[in-house]
C-alpha cells in the first residue's frame, strides 16, 4: 500500500507541476510532445507464466538429448532484469514438443540457464542481475557448461545524448537501439586539485557479431520505427546518476558514448576468463537519471529481443547456405581410390612383417637372455622418446619382447616403422626379418611422400595455420570428405595418419577439430511384413529421399 501510495503521490507531484510549466509557457514539455510507445505486452510474458512452463535440472541428470542440445549451443543470450528476462524468454520457444523450457543449474551450482529456440537457432538464456561483478561471476558459471562460441547481452539501457525531434536523427530518441561497437568502463577516477578526471578504458566488440548487426539502420515492430545506431560506445559503469548534470559531466570524457549500462564489464571481465565472443544491444528506455519514465522499459526491452531474433534468423538463413556452399570446400583426397589402396596394403602387410620380426627377436632373447635389459634400456635413453615418459614408463615392468612391442605401440604403426627399424638393425642385424620390416619402411616412404599426401598436408595446413596463434575454440571443423567405400580399411587408419601431418605439439588438439565424412551410406529399412516389391513401390514416391540418400 505504501508503494502504491508513493507511486499515486509521484503522478500527482509531476502532472502539477507539468501543469505549471504549461501555464507558465504556454508550451508542453518534450516528453509529452512524444507520442507513447505501442503496447507490445503480448510478447512479453509475466514472470508466474514463464515459471509454470520451466523444468528444473541439474546437469548431470540431463538426457543424452538435452546434452547433445547443449553442444550445439552457439549463443548465450544475457539478460539483467526482470523486464529484460521476460522479453527474451517472450521470443523463444522450447526445446521440445512437449512446451516445456530446461533450466539447467550448472555443474558448479552457482548459476543456471535455461534452453530454448531463438528461431532455429539453439541458445542458453541467463539472468545475471544487476553489476558487473555478478554478471561475470554468472556467466564464467554457464560457460563453463555451454561453451559457447558467441555470447550477446539484450536489454535496455539509459541514452546520452537526448534529441529534440522525433525524426530518426543522428542523437538518440528513447526507444532507439544500440549496437555498441564497444564499451568504455568509466569507473576508474583522478584527482587532480579540486577536479575529479574520467580514466575510461575501452573494451572493443567482437568482430564477428558486430558485422552481423550492423547494417540496419531502422527497425520497425507493431508499426513503430526506431532507429538502429552502430557507430557508437557504451558507456558501462554500476552508478546511477542523481541529475542530468551530473551523468554528463562523466560522459564528456567518453564523447562517442551513445548511452550506457551497468553489466558490459562484467561480460567483458568473463570472456577474458573463459573465452568468447561479445556484444551489447541494448535499447535507450530513460536519460540516466533517478527521474525515470518507466512507459519506455516494456517497449524498449522487447524490440530488443525481436531485433536480436530477426538478425539471428536471418544470419541462420546465410549459415545454412554457407554451409550447403561449403561443402564444394571440404578436403578431398586426390587420388583417393589409389591412397585407399595403399593404406590397405601397408595395414595387411605390415601385420605379418612384425609376426616375423617378434619371433625373430624372442629366438635372439632365447639365446642371449640379458638382451632384453638392453632393449629397454635403448629405448628409455633415446632422445627422440624423452616427451614419451608414459609410454617409456611402462617399460619398467615388461619380461618379453611382447610386452615391450606392446608398449611402444603407440610410437609405430603401418605408416611410420622407422623406430622398430632401428631397433632391428642395433640387436638382430643379421636376421633375414629385418631385410622384410626395412623393405615395408621404404614403401611407407613412398606413400607419405606421394602427391596426393602432400596435397593433403597443404589442404590440412591451409585450414588450421590461420587458427595456430590462438586457441583453436574459433576454428570451423575440418572435414575430410571421402567418395568411395572404405569398408576394407577402417577410416581410423586414414584418421590416425592424418594425426602424424600435423604440428607435433598442437596435434592433440588439431585432431579433435578434423573429422572423416564417408563417400556411401547405407540405410536400413524396416518395416514389418513388407517385401521388397512392396518397398520398391512406396519408395517410387519418395524421390526426394531417395536422392537424399545418393
Amino acid at each position: 500500500n505504501q508503494d502504491e501510495t508513493q507511486h499515486d503521490d509521484q503522478s500527482d507531484y509531476i502532472k502539477l507541476h507539468d501543469d505549471i510549466i504549461t501555464i507558465a509557457t504556454g508550451t508542453e514539455s518534450d516528453d509529452q510532445k512524444s507520442d507513447p510507445p505501442p503496447d507490445v505486452s503480448e510478447y512479453c510474458p509475466k514472470l508466474e507464466d514463464i515459471e509454470e512452463q520451466i523444468l528444473m535440472k541439474r546437469f548431470s541428470k540431463l538426457t543424452e538429448e538435452e546434452k547433445e542440445f547443449i553442444k550445439k549451443v552457439h549463443y548465450i543470450l544475457v539478460t539483467a532484469t526482470p523486464i529484460e528476462y521476460r522479453a527474451v524468454m517472450g521470443s523463444i520457444k522450447p526445446t521440445g514438443d512437449d512446451g516445456q523450457y530446461i533450466k539447467v543449474i550448472t555443474k558448479d551450482r552457482s548459476a543456471n540457464f535455461i534452453l530454448g529456440k531463438y528461431d532455429s537457432c539453439n541458445v542458453a538464456i541467463t539472468r545475471t542481475g544487476q553489476g558487473p561483478n555478478e554478471t561475470e561471476d554468472i556467466l564464467v558459471s554457464v560457460q563453463k557448461d555451454v561453451e559457447a562460441k558467441y555470447v550477446i547481452a539484450i536489454g535496455i539501457c539509459y541514452g546520452a545524448k537526448e534529441s529534440k525531434t522525433k525524426e530518426l536523427s543522428d542523437k538518440t530518441n528513447l526507444g532507439d537501439i544500440i549496437v555498441a561497437k564497444s564499451i568504455v568502463d568509466t569507473a576508474h577516477q583522478c584527482i587532480e586539485g579540486k577536479d575529479t578526471i574520467v580514466l575510461p578504458t575501452e573494451y572493443q566488440c567482437g568482430k564477428n557479431l558486430f558485422k552481423m548487426f550492423k547494417h540496419d539502420e531502422v527497425f520497425k515492430i507493431e508499426g513503430k520505427a526506431v532507429k538502429v545506431h552502430h557507430q557508437g560506445s557504451l558507456a558501462s559503469e554500476f552508478t546511477l546518476f542523481r541529475s542530468k548534470e551530473a551523468k554528463e559531466e562523466k560522459l564528456k570524457y567518453v564523447q562517442k558514448a551513445l548511452g550506457g549500462e551497468m553489466e558490459a564489464k562484467g561480460i567483458h571481465k568473463a570472456a577474458e576468463s573463459v573465452g568468447f565472443e561479445w556484444i551489447v544491444i541494448k535499447a535507450i528506455v530513460d536519460w540516466g537519471t533517478e527521474e525515470k519514465d518507466k512507459k519506455w522499459q516494456l517497449f524498449g526491452a522487447v524490440s530488443c529481443a525481436r531485433f536480436v531474433l530477426q538478425r539471428l534468423k536471418d544470419q541462420q538463413g546465410n549459415q545454412d547456405q554457407t554451409q550447403h556452399d561449403d561443402q564444394n570446400d571440404y578436403i578431398r583426397l586426390h587420388d583417393e581410390e589409389k591412397t585407399r589402396n595403399s593404406l590397405k596394403q601397408l595395414n595387411d602387410k605390415f601385420s605379418l612383417v612384425m609376426m616375423d620380426v617378434e619371433e625373430a627377436f624372442d629366438n635372439e632373447i632365447q639365446q642371449y637372455p640379458k638382451l632384453l635389459k638392453k632393449i629397454t634400456t635403448w629405448l628409455r635413453y633415446r632422445e627422440d622418446l624423452k616427451y614419451h615418459a608414459d609410454t617409456i614408463a611402462t617399460l619398467n615392468n615388461v619380461s618379453t619382447i611382447g610386452d615391450v612391442l606392446t608398449a611402444i605401440r603407440p610410437l609405430f604403426d603401418c605408416t611410420d616403422c622407422a623406430l622398430l627399424v632401428n631397433m632391428c638393425q642395433q640387436f638382430i642385424p643379421n636376421a633375414k626379418e629385418v631385410s622384410k620390416l626395412e623393405s615395408h619402411h621404404e614403401r611407407a616412404k613412398e606413400f607419405c611422400q606421394s602427391i596426393t599426401v602432400q596435397q593433403l598436408k597443404e589442404d590440412l595446413e591451409k585450414k588450421y595455420c590461420p587458427h595456430l596463434a590462438t586457441d583453436f575454440k574459433n576454428m570451423p571443423k575440418i572435414f575430410v570428405k571421402l567418395q568411395n567405400k572404405w569398408l576394407d580399411v577402417k577410416k581410423e587408419i586414414l584418421h590416425s595418419f592424418i594425426r602424424k601431418l600435423l604440428p607435433i605439439k598442437s596435434s592433440q588438439s588439431l585432431i579433435d577439430y578434423i573429422d572423416i565424412i564417408p563417400g556411401s551410406v547405407t540405410i536400413i529399412y524396416h518395416v514389418q511384413d513388407c517385401t521388397a516389391d512392396m518397398l520398391k513401390e512406396h519408395l517410387q514416391t519418395k524421390l526426394q529421399f531417395m536422392r537424399l540418400i545418393g
